[in-house]
């Protein structure tokens, strides 16, 4: 039995470090890198950035809530493969100055996935809550299922 257990904690992998966890972008692998004037490819699709708004009107009378402002990152996506898929919001996080990530807001945002047709596009409204003094400085594309993850898309 004591050598079962033994082997048994032998064969467990290491468990990670204080420095291999953590949200950082700086911590991920080295990311194929773009620029928000450009259109990139990622998971079958064609992906544009087609605004940063920093100050969305719908929101412009609670802007600041609890430390925190609205910001919306409107994408076109468009399927350029021959069957279809679903473009999952929770791959694009807005990154800060710090390095710090931030997640779409899935309170606001109009669910988790959008299917698109082939050769079809859509538009996905991203709404994020940031601190009210974050310089936003790039977009973090990830999917751990996604071979040409991450992208770093600059601003």
């Amino acid at each position: 039995m004591i050598t079962m257990l033994i082997f048994t904690l032998a064969t467990l992998p290491p468990l990670p470090s204080e420095e291999s966890t953590g949200t950082t972008a700086e911590q991920d692998p080295a990311p194929r890198q773009g620029d928000s004037e450009e259109p990139f490819d990622y998971a079958g699709f064609t992906i544009t950035v087609e605004e940063l708004d920093l100050d969305p009107v719908e929101a412009a009378e609670e802007r600041v809530m609890g430390g925190t402002v609205f910001v919306v990152l409107r994408l076109k996506v468009e399927n350029s493969s021959l069957e279809p898929l679903e473009v999952e919001r929770e791959w694009f996080q807005l990154v800060d100055g710090e390095e710090a990530r931030h997640a779409y807001d899935l309170g606001i945002a109009g669910g988790l996935s959008v299917d698109v047709n082939p050769g079809t596009d859509v538009v996905l409204e991203n709404t994020y809550k940031v601190p009210v003094d974050a310089e936003i400085t790039h977009l973090w594309v990830d999917d751990e299922y996604v071979e040409d993850s991450p992208i770093r898309v600059d601003f």
